[in-house]
């Protein structure tokens, strides 16, 4: 009985924790507005390099390096690099006639995360055409290969850069959401804008990067990529473990828009959460103590918060497991077993998850995308817990899960 009571209180107090944590972010997130900092950088002093990793390519790059160009302009100084990964040779063809600077190299044979080596080898390209005066970058921005630009992408974004911001993250959109598994995609990555990049520039801490659509100074890109931690099945966590490590300024522009495809197949979109999840735990576990002795040490919320945000149950699990166990608490104080704690802390966890939920469907006008995976909840929770207990594995640690989505081939 007491082994229960102690078990039911820590995880009481974990799960109550982020329940707030949900609803101080989400509440936080939807009263971001974003404004133009002010400028304190000439646009004639920034010199931009896009960098596109494209691992098997589609036709659907091509598209990418066209929105590219138009969002670039004529005005500003930049270049484009693509560094191709066992492209088909029709288009190795087609992306050397598109005008821009283009690499081919394999990285599958090197023991460890091959993404983390692609990107070190993009970094001594950079180097190397510095020193031969190809380029001389400020910023990257850095793009998927299915990350096609709205035309105003760099017009939107470049305030924060002439602002003097390290980073500028812009917002990934769906090209479409016509199933549950879309929609699930599509309500995660929102719910990452308005808690990890909205509520994190409301309140001056240093935003969750999305992977892509980012702009950031070139010296720091490269400090962080040279110090990646090829273990980590993912590249995005670690990336931000390594930025907190040396402090930097960040800011969210979600007027600044690109387009992404979003998964229609179940099988992908498991894959991509084994890699999404082993990434956030692998850092958790590995790394989350570390950042908050920096964030003590040092006086910074950023690394503790991040910290923290790294150590979260997975959403879809918490926001179903929450109910159930506040069910069983008012149940368990309605008998009288004095199993559950004397603090409901499910029942009010349960409270905050609603009102968040309620919160964010407003803020984001994602009400039918909730309804249309509601039903489905138990099997997505199901799946990533699945997902994570794989992505932490031996097997995939230090391995990059490709993951080749089937609509846009």
């Amino acid at each position: 009985m007491i082994v229960l009571t102690v078990f039911f209180w820590l995880i009481g107090i974990y799960l109550f924790f982020y329940s707030f944590y949900w609803f101080l972010t989400v509440l936080l997130g939807s009263f971001y507005r974003y404004h133009d900092p002010r400028q304190i950088i000439s646009p004639k002093a920034i010199e931009y390099l896009f960098i596109l990793p494209a691992y098997k390519p589609n036709s659907l790059f091509l598209k990418v390096i066209e929105s590219v160009k138009v969002a670039a302009g004529e005005n500003r100084i930049h270049q484009i690099f693509s560094l191709l990964q066992e492209p088909t040779e029709d288009m190795v063809k087609q992306v050397g006639q598109a005008g821009i600077h283009v690499r081919n190299k394999s990285f599958s044979h090197f023991t460890g995360n091959p993404y983390h080596y692609a990107l070190e080898f993009i970094i001594s390209e950079i180097e190397s055409g510095i020193k031969e005066g190809k380029w001389n970058p400020t910023h990257i921005v850095l793009l998927d290969k299915d990350n096609v630009l709205s035309s105003d992408f760099m017009d939107k974004i470049e305030p924060g850069v002439l602002g003097g911001y390290d980073l500028v993250q812009g917002k990934r959109l769906p090209f479409t959401t016509y199933n549950a598994a879309q929609s699930f995609d599509t309500i995660a990555e929102s719910l990452n804008d308005i808690q990890f990049r909205a509520a994190k520039s409301c309140a001056g801490l240093g935003l969750e990067v999305s992977g892509s659509g980012l702009v950031m100074k070139y010296e720091l890109f490269r400090s962080a990529i040279l110090s990646l931690d090829k273990r980590s099945p993912g590249m995005d966590k670690n990336l931000m473990v390594n930025l907190h490590k040396m402090g930097f300024s960040s800011l969210y522009v979600p007027t600044a828009t690109l387009f992404e495809e979003k998964t229609d197949d179940m099988e992908i979109m498991q894959a991509q959460r084994t890699r999404w999840l082993g990434e956030q735990y692998y850092n958790g576990m590995n790394y989350g103590p570390e950042l908050i002795w920096i964030g003590l040490k040092e006086f910074r919320l950023s690394p503790i918060d991040f910290a923290v945000s790294i150590l979260r149950p997975p959403r879809s699990v918490h926001v179903l497991l929450m109910p159930v166990l506040a069910l069983a608490e008012m149940t368990d104080y309605i008998v009288g077993n004095s199993i559950f704690p004397t603090v409901p802390f499910f029942t009010l966890g349960t409270i905050l998850l609603f009102l968040s939920v309620v919160i964010f469907a407003l803020a984001t006008h994602s009400v039918h995308h909730l309804l249309r995976i509601i039903f489905k909840l138990p099997l997505f929770a199901i799946k990533n817990v699945s997902a994570s207990f794989s992505g932490v594995s031996k097997k995939n640690r230090g391995k990059f899960i490709h993951t080749e989505r089937k609509v846009g081939e």
